[in-house]
């Protein structure tokens, strides 16, 4: 995720944090990470910007990162939602270890993110 726009508090500490168990206690292929922030007044082209210099380091190191964007909400033009879709669990070992060796930058966003993670089913 962007770390500039969400602080290293808001990144799970490893990918065991993302991973969920179905009801049969097996691992999700698939995971799906979806972050909601808001950037602060005046900074949400700052945050696009930094969110598109990332999103080509994950493209470029990451394979098994599938889906890395960013989208901005029509009514709120300062709340942006982070999509973000790995392989499997290495993906996002891979991705969080590729996250923590960021150096922090400018804090754009209001507060931290809010982060759901998903179990893809279809």
């Amino acid at each position: 995720m962007f770390q500039r726009c969400l602080g290293r508090e808001a990144a799970p500490k490893s990918a065991a944090a993302l991973n969920r168990r179905s009801s049969q206690g097996e691992t999700r292929t698939m995971i799906t990470v979806i972050a909601i922030v808001r950037a602060k007044p005046g900074m949400g082209p700052a945050l696009e910007a930094d969110f598109k210099d990332w999103a080509a380091v994950v493209k470029a190191k990451e394979p098994g990162t599938l889906t890395y964007t960013l989208s901005r909400s029509r009514e709120e033009p300062e709340l942006y939602y982070a999509l973000e879709t790995y392989a499997d669990e290495a993906a996002v070992e891979a991705h969080m270890a590729n996250f923590a060796a960021r150096p922090a930058g400018p804090d754009l966003a209001v507060g931290p993110p809010k982060i759901m993670v998903l179990d893809k089913i279809v």
